[in-house]
């Protein structure tokens, strides 16, 4: 069912021709059908059913449509009678409906597939140059990172679909769908059908504390203030063991496991609809809490998460001078995540301004930005008691199978950039030559035209660009011949000399340091403990032990403090 809002790229007939010779190759023998060849004959309806069973989530119906692909009512799988119908999709199954793309499109997806070994059902969805996709990936984690991915190719003809017509299934309009890969029904159903369900799966390799609590509802190591707390904590395990959704259900419905009983009375009090409804809420909560707080197991999985920002950030457009300026400092934070091997950091303004080379009132700025377009979060602390820097954490993006950006030589610069380089005085904002400049020219470690520069920076102009390198040229930072532009690297002390801003970034470092030590000056003086002193003999007085009868004059000092011999005191 094709969305009201989506733009109709042209055919793939008339479009075929423009996609790269070596994807048209690659691609040309399966989609092209030759001269004379017959469509797939009309599959029975137990074949059928039995591709809609494969790909329906359970306990799903079939939406009955019309000839303008209208639903006009519902019934049961097996009643569909060889009418046009659809489903919705299971949560593991990948169900892509390509209208009229471009045949690298639909090579690419694919090519990404097969690298990932995922097999996958390809056919012809019955108009000519319209595909269907169909996989299922048990790994949740890598399902909606290619959901998130290539549906947002929507102008490329790529749309994600939650519901769709089954495979093989009758075409609204009376057209025969065709089996691409593979060629036979009986090998697409072995490619589709859910895995064995018969036994419930235990979890493997969990910590023995998680496997008491799933088993007895309890633990001598871990507690919970209530039993929604504890499914909660099951079913994070379960995601962080890349368990399929289904299977963490089974485990926490089966009635030898006590920790799921919260969801086995609900399902016997309000059925089964209900306790999956609530189950599914929490199976959401906890994908999204680990995928902000992924479970490493050394210092070498928290840095390829953080090397997998940095190339998260070279991929984006950061379009806008602002936004530049955002790039530079989620650059510092990577910078400074990687000294403690960490997502999870406590780093200062100051100390964040002085690591990207701006004020700390843009470092503010821009990290609040970041925390709003999902790059950084930062979690709640009681700012009353809690002294400590601000806090920190790293968001991390998923891996993308292809590492580099399609440029002049193509490849893309490192994830990270020297710190020196980070907050050279050169590329200040005030006086210096902006952080627009600075991402451009870190960009041209790899040699580009000033097209290609546009485009990745998503520039309205090409004007805009030669403002740009037309002054990183004059000051020698950057060289262009034949219209490929390389970066230069001069002396960047003495770039920031002849501007006038040489020695900003280490004054600003002092000038941090000594607010810093100001703070933890007056923050010490606050906690520092009062004691009541005698007025006439300067002596410390215990308040819980008073002598009876005596009216001393005191007053609430700071130890070590001196009474003024003039100062009248009273109660």
């Amino acid at each position: 069912m094709k969305s009201g809002g989506q733009t109709v790229i042209e055919s793939e007939t008339k479009l075929g021709n423009e996609a790269p010779p070596r994807a048209r190759a690659a691609i040309r023998s399966p989609l092209e059908r030759p001269k004379g060849e017959r469509s797939t004959p009309s599959v029975d309806a137990s074949t059928v059913e039995a591709f809609a069973r494969a790909i329906v989530k359970p306990g799903g119906n079939a939406l009955l449509l019309d000839s303008g692909n209208d639903g006009i009512g519902w019934v049961g799988i097996g009643q569909t009678a060889e009418r046009a119908f659809a489903v919705e999709v299971a949560e593991d199954i990948l169900a892509v409906d390509f209208d009229g793309a471009r045949r690298h499109v639909i090579h690419d997806l694919r090519t990404e597939l097969a690298a990932s070994n995922i097999h996958h059902v390809f056919l012809e969805s019955g108009r000519d140059g319209h595909y269907h996709v169909f996989a299922r990936v048990s790994d949740p984690n890598r399902l909606r990172e290619l959901q998130c991915r290539w549906g947002s190719r929507r102008k490329e003809g790529v749309d994600i679909r939650r519901w769709i017509r089954p495979p093989l299934s009758p075409h609204r309009s009376g057209l025969a769908p065709r089996l691409i890969s593979p060629e036979t029904p009986e090998e697409a159903l072995r490619v589709l059908r859910r895995p064995s369900t018969d036994s419930v799966v235990e979890m493997p390799r969990l910590a023995d504390e998680i496997d008491e609590v799933l088993r007895l509802g309890t633990s001598a190591v871990r507690t919970y203030r209530s039993r929604s707390e504890m499914l909660m904590a099951l079913t994070v395990a379960g995601v962080n063991a890349r368990f399929p959704k289904e299977n963490i259900w089974r485990l926490l419905i089966d009635p030898k496991n006590r920790g799921g009983e919260k969801l086995q009375e609900m399902r016997q009090r309000s059925g089964e609809g209900a306790a999956r409804r609530y189950f599914g809420y929490g199976y959401d909560r906890a994908l999204g809490f680990v995928r902000s707080s992924p479970a490493f197991r050394d210092r070498s999985e928290a840095m390829a998460a953080l090397a997998n920002i940095g190339r998260a950030a070279s991929r984006h457009h950061w379009r806008g001078r602002a936004r530049k300026t955002d790039r530079v400092v989620l650059i510092a934070h990577l910078n400074l995540a990687s000294r403690l091997g960490s997502l999870s950091y406590g780093f200062s303004a100051r100390e964040i301004a002085d690591a990207a080379g701006v004020s700390a009132a843009t470092a503010w700025r821009s990290s609040a930005r970041l925390v709003k377009d999902g790059w950084i979060n930062r979690p709640r602390r009681d700012q009353r008691h809690d002294a400590e820097a601000a806090k920190w954490k790293l968001i991390e993006r998923p891996s993308v199978l292809t590492e580099t950006i399609p440029t002049h030589r193509g490849c893309e610069e490192g994830c990270f950039t020297k710190d020196t380089d980070l907050a050279a005085d050169a590329f200040r904002s005030l006086g210096g030559l902006g952080k627009a400049k600075q991402v451009i020219w870190e960009s041209l470690s790899q040699p580009q035209t000033a097209k290609e520069l546009k485009g990745r920076f998503q520039y309205r102009q090409s004007k805009s660009v030669y403002l740009h390198l037309k002054v990183l040229r004059r000051w020698g930072l950057v060289d262009c011949n034949a219209g490929i532009w390389r970066q230069l690297r001069p002396d960047l002390d003495g770039v920031a000399d002849l501007l006038g801003v040489r020695g900003a970034g280490q004054r600003q470092r002092e000038q941090h340091a000594r607010e810093r030590e100001d703070f933890r000056n007056r923050r010490e003086s606050e906690r520092r403990p009062l004691q009541i002193v005698d007025q006439t003999t300067g002596e410390v007085i215990d308040p819980r032990k008073p002598e009876p009868n005596e009216m001393a004059t005191v007053v609430a000092r700071p130890i070590n403090s001196i009474p003024d011999d003039d100062t009248q005191f009273s109660f």
